[in-house]
């Protein structure tokens, strides 16, 4: 999943996250006492468990500013959620976005998570995917790159272990609205999309199966090929307007939609297999 962009909890994005991460930690939770009562020799012990890895592809914050196991106190419940979630066996991977950084000395420092900077490459049943958040696919768009490069410099995190918590938030929930209207003074969310079609068309010379990446807000499932060789792109939607998220079991990804009844029309972004 991306672009959450958790600010306030009494936001609608807030209450549904919150809803989705009750419902998969009963599931699991679910499947905990399902093993323990049958036994580990039971076939049902051995069923694979709801969620085994969760995937935060950038912006899962509005805003993200920390001083070592302090942050901004809105956040609590869904951290917890995360760590409920690890102590169940799911590993967290949470990518870095345009509004949420820093996020290191925090998420895998204090609670072990993997963090990425930027972009990574999972494997995924023996398929190379670059996984990224999305916003450094447009190199054109110079003001945003110069904004980004100043947000993340060593002054500005030099400035979290001086200021006042308060004063801290304030700065930071200003930081992610500029970074906000940057970008929607800049790029509409098709030409966006555009580009980075364009993208995974030119990163799938490097070997790559397929590209996973969030920042457009728009749910998406792009096949194509190279060589004759199936290739898609999978941008993630967000969780203001859509309440995606992306599923991959049994060698299928399905874009899934979280107790939203504005779903696409039917047959536009059909699951994906390779097989």
């Amino acid at each position: 999943m991306s672009d959450a962009h958790l600010r306030r909890e009494t936001g609608a994005n807030y209450r549904f996250l919150v809803w989705f991460f009750q419902d998969l930690k009963a599931s699991l939770e679910k499947h905990r006492e399902s093993v323990a009562s049958q036994g580990s020799s039971s076939s049902s012990a051995s069923c694979e468990q709801p969620l085994n890895d969760l995937y935060i592809v950038g912006d899962f914050f509005d805003f993200w500013f920390g001083r070592g196991r302090h942050y901004y106190p809105g956040f609590k419940q869904i951290i917890y959620f995360l760590q409920d979630f690890q102590r169940l066996g799911v590993q967290v991977h949470i990518f870095e976005g345009n509004h949420d950084f820093f996020l290191k000395d925090f998420f895998s420092r204090h609670l072990g998570m993997e963090v990425y900077e930027s972009e990574t490459t999972i494997n995924i049943d023996g398929h190379r995917f670059y996984v990224a958040h999305g916003d450094m696919v447009d190199r054109s768009n110079r003001g945003y790159l110069i904004l980004r490069r100043m947000l993340r410099s060593r002054p500005v995190r030099a400035l979290q272990g001086l200021l006042p918590p308060r004063l801290l938030w304030r700065i930071a929930r200003l930081s992610s609205d500029a970074s906000k209207s940057v970008w929607e003074g800049s790029v509409k969310e098709m030409e966006l999309v555009d580009k980075m079609c364009g993208f995974a068309l030119d990163i799938s010379a490097y070997g790559y199966d397929g590209v996973i990446l969030g920042h457009s807000h728009k749910p998406l499932i792009w096949t194509f090929s190279v060589k004759d060789k199936p290739k898609v792109l999978i941008t993630l939607g967000d969780w203001i307007t859509h309440r995606s998220y992306l599923d991959y079991s049994d060698g299928q990804f399905t874009l899934k939609y979280y107790r939203n009844d504005r779903l696409t029309e039917a047959g536009e972004n059909p699951p994906f297999c390779f097989n």
